[in-house]
Parts: C-alpha cells; structure tokens; sequence
C-alpha cells in the first residue's frame, strides 16, 4: 500500500467524518445546562446535586440557601434563583422521605453583603466623633 494516493487521503476523510457524526449524534441526546436546580419556595431553598436526578425529581440534593442567614459573614454564599423555565420539579432529602414541590430555576452565586456589619460600623463612628468633640471642646475652652 503507497502512502499519499487519493484513496487514502478520501478514505482518512471519512473514517475523520465518521467518527465526527459518531460523536455528535453520541452526545447530543445529554442537554447541557446552566447552573439549574430545584428551587422550593415554602423553605427558600434551592437543592442541586441529587444522586438521583430523573424527569426533575432530585433525591438527596445539596440545600443551598437563597436568603444571607443572621451572623453570616462575606464568605457565606448564597445561591439567587434568576429564571424559570416553567418547568416543575420534586424534591426528597433522602429516599422514602416526603417530597416536596419546586419549580426549576436557573441561579447565580452571590457571597452576602457586609450589612450585619453596619451597627458594629456605627457606633464605632459615633464614639470616633464623641472623643473628637471632647477634645475639641477641651482646646477652646482653656
């Protein structure tokens, strides 16, 4: 067999075109999708990662807060639900426990804000401000 005829050049082609098609049609019936999960609203909780994820019904998801707990710091993350496809879902925290029923959302990772800091933030400011005009009033009236 001589290397560099047009048969194997056309042949080389199709076997690449096949595998190609081959791959293509192998992956196309897994629909990717962005961050999505199970969002409940009776408990403001978004669950992902099931074990088992069959026709939108997870079992054994991962809760994921949608509301800054009290005493959460910036490293806290929370996951905001954005859209909804219209789709519904069920959601078991573990096999032969009662479900409950969500709605599928699409959602964003958010870290919580700095407010739980803003008290401490203020009274730290008003004391500053008290010592400043003590010393202040101290200056003038000598």
């Amino acid at each position: 067999m001589v290397m560099g005829r047009k048969e194997d050049k056309l042949s080389y082609f199709s076997i690449v075109s096949f595998a190609f098609i081959a791959m293509w049609f192998l992956c196309a019936p897994f629909e990717v999708k962005a961050q999505q999960g199970c969002y409940v609203s009776a408990n403001n909780t978004i669950y992902t990662n099931g074990f088992l994820n069959v026709l939108n019904v997870y079992v054994g998801g991962t809760p994921h807060t949608t509301n800054c707990p009290v005493g959460s710091t910036p490293a806290t993350q929370v996951y905001i639900p954005v859209a909804t496809n219209g789709d519904g879902c069920l959601v078991a925290l573990s096999p032969g426990s009662p479900l409950s029923l969500g709605a599928m959302y699409t959602y964003r990772i958010s870290n919580c804000p700095l407010d739980d800091y803003l008290p401490l933030l203020l009274v730290t400011v008003v004391l500053i401000t008290i010592t400043r005009l003590r010393k202040a009033r101290r200056v003038y009236s000598t």
